[in-house]
């Protein structure tokens, strides 16, 4: 009789331990983190200076998100990793956009134009309403 007993503490043990996975519990995302994920973002009056080595963008942007993100490019390959930018209000009204950022003397010495993209993200962390700017690099 012990013996029965033990094997049915062990199957009930063994049976509550394999419902672990169906329990268990997943790490939830902060609203921010989702907020910088989900994003609706658009541009407008987008302006290009160019002094010395630096780059200066201004113009409008508005995100459901509260931030965009951007990168430069030259020839298809990234030359600045993505970077975002928080905007002051992630309502549905227009907020002031302004980058400024350094290129590389040899790509200012280049044929081919640094292209900055300036883009949203999906739920899937994946770009969304990308816009290309080039930079004129000669002047």
């Amino acid at each position: 009789m012990k013996k029965i007993g033990i094997i049915m503490l062990i199957l009930i043990f063994m049976a509550a331990c394999g419902n672990r996975d169906e329990d268990a519990i997943e790490p939830i995302e902060s609203e921010r983190e989702l907020d910088q994920q989900a994003s609706s973002v658009q541009f407008r009056n987008v302006d290009v200076n160019i002094e010395s080595e630096q780059f200066h963008i201004i113009g409008e942007v508005n995100s459901s998100g509260g931030l965009f993100y951007y990168q430069v490019e030259l020839d298809g390959e990234i030359i600045q990793e993505e970077t975002y930018q928080e905007v002051e209000s992630s309502t549905e009204e227009w907020s002031k956009l302004e980058i400024v950022e350094t290129l590389p003397r040899e790509v200012l010495e280049g044929n081919e134009p640094p292209v900055v993209v300036l883009f949203g993200k999906n739920q899937s962390g994946e770009p969304i309403n990308e816009n290309y700017v080039p930079i004129d690099t000669q002047q």
